[in-house]
């Protein structure tokens, strides 16, 4: 039986004492007394009970949105973290083709004859045949 059966029980009890006591008695007096601090507790353990089912739902709501902060916090950690990596990914690859390259070019340079001559095919195959067809 929980706490506030018990005292309902023990309120109907005394109201049933309190019906067949003389009114203009002491013990009426006292009897009645007890009925109203009997009562008092009632409520105050129904307001406890009601503050704690509030602070539990409350308690419920902030977990629920630390859960969904959490989440949130982990994708931004995650695409950070892929975009950090794409980053350095492109700059590695940046860097080694642009040494890979300048070297080439370099040897590529010294004769100066491949790149002038790769550029001029390249330029006369594409306005050539464009210009022909019109």
């Amino acid at each position: 039986m929980e706490i506030n059966e018990k005292l309902d029980a023990v309120i109907k009890e005394r109201l049933n004492d309190i019906e067949t006591m003389d009114i203009s008695s002491d013990k009426t007096t006292t009897a009645i007394k007890n009925v109203s601090e009997l009562h008092k507790l009632r409520m105050e353990e129904k307001k406890a009970i009601t503050e704690v089912s509030e602070s539990e739902s409350k308690l419920s709501l902030e977990r629920e949105k630390l859960e969904v902060e959490t989440r949130k916090a982990r994708g931004t950690l995650i695409v950070g973290l892929a975009g950090l990596g794409v980053t350095v990914a492109m700059n590695i690859l940046n860097t080694l083709n642009v040494d890979i390259f300048a070297l080439i070019g370099m040897g590529f340079e010294q004769e100066n004859a491949f790149v002038m001559n790769t550029s001029k095919k390249l330029y006369d195959g594409v306005f050539r045949k464009n210009h022909e067809k019109r």
